[in-house]
């Protein structure tokens, strides 16, 4: 519990808090300065458990991202809404967990640059599960950027989380943190949310997954 208010207390005083948003059947407090758009999937729920995305940026971000001077993902942090219903397992799944060999077996993660990356524990507020950063390349945009003894390579990693709340439902994020240049703090952004976020009551004439 102290943790978790440490975690809060840290949030506001580092990011501030623009007040609740309601996205994808949930609301959250969505952090000072950013925006959240909701993505539903044309594919729910035939092709994937995922039954609504919602794109997370600080405020100007996909303007900063066409500028930056390295290769920068927009948007930077995406929020996953799994439907009523969905297995962990199958949550997993469906944000790219894998096991190591392809057979079955071994351990649970994702492939990245140098190698297979293992699935760690991973806690938000009520929500537990996993969590993987497997490592990749970033690739600066134009070499003449360059700064003194500047590498025009950056080594990062993609952070996929998926977690399920006691009542059985499941959110992920996934966020590759940013750029060298314009670094995104997604730990700080996803206890904020996972900490606050609540799911709305399904309407009557929607239907249920069982």
């Amino acid at each position: 519990m102290r943790a978790t208010i440490a975690v809060t207390i840290a949030l506001i005083a580092h990011t501030g808090f623009a007040g609740t948003v309601k996205r994808c059947g949930v609301s959250f407090v969505l952090p000072a300065k950013w925006t959240a758009v909701e993505k539903v999937s044309p594919d729910y729920p035939d092709e994937t458990d995922i039954q609504c995305r919602v794109a997370l940026r600080p405020e100007g971000w996909s303007a900063r991202a066409k500028r930056s001077r390295w290769d920068a993902s927009d948007p930077p942090v995406w929020l996953m809404i799994f439907g009523a219903g969905t297995s962990f397992e199958d949550a997993l799944d469906g944000a790219g967990f894998e096991n190591e060999f392809e057979e079955g077996g071994g351990r649970l993660g994702i492939p990245g640059r140098f190698g297979f990356s293992e699935a760690e524990p991973y806690s938000a507020g009520r929500f537990s599960g996993l969590v993987v950063r497997p490592t990749f390349r970033g690739f600066i945009r134009d070499v003449s950027t360059l700064r003194e003894n500047e590498s025009g390579l950056s080594t990062r990693d993609n952070e996929s989380v998926v977690m399920k709340e006691p009542s059985g439902r499941i959110i992920g994020f996934a966020s590759d943190g940013g750029t060298p240049d314009e670094p995104i703090d997604r730990d700080a952004i996803i206890a904020g949310i996972a900490q606050t976020l609540v799911f709305e009551a399904p309407k009557s004439n929607e239907p249920q997954r069982h």
